[in-house]
């Protein structure tokens, strides 16, 4: 699952370890497992970062007062094994990873799984 941020939310998300998205994609909650890879793509950097995965069950507003309070959808993470940190790629870097919608610039927040 890709969560999204922006040079304003990206510390945030790394030094809380936590990481949110809108309400309107709850949704998504169903879709998390333990086992589950979680990754983070900062919009104006074109950066994804990863490999997280949860470190507790997720849910709404695990901590109210992240983000102000805007992505109330939220879930802790630990860096996956065999890590020891969080990586960062460019997005030309990530191929057909990204399955963006048409001709817009959003993509589907779920990864394609191989």
């Amino acid at each position: 699952l890709i969560f999204i941020c922006d040079t304003n939310t990206e510390e945030e998300c790394l030094s809380r370890r936590l990481l949110g998205l809108p309400k309107s994609q709850v949704s998504l909650l169903s879709k998390l497992t333990d086992t589950s890879r979680l990754f983070l793509f900062n919009v104006r950097t074109r950066l994804m970062m990863g490999v997280m995965q949860p470190s507790g069950a997720a849910g709404l507003d695990l901590e109210p007062d992240a983000w102000g309070g805007r992505f109330p959808v939220q879930v802790r993470y630990r860096v996956a094994a065999p890590h020891t940190q969080v990586l960062s790629l460019p997005e030309s870097a990530l191929g057909e990873i990204l399955r963006y919608r048409s001709t817009s610039a959003r993509f589907d927040l779920l990864l394609r799984g191989r």
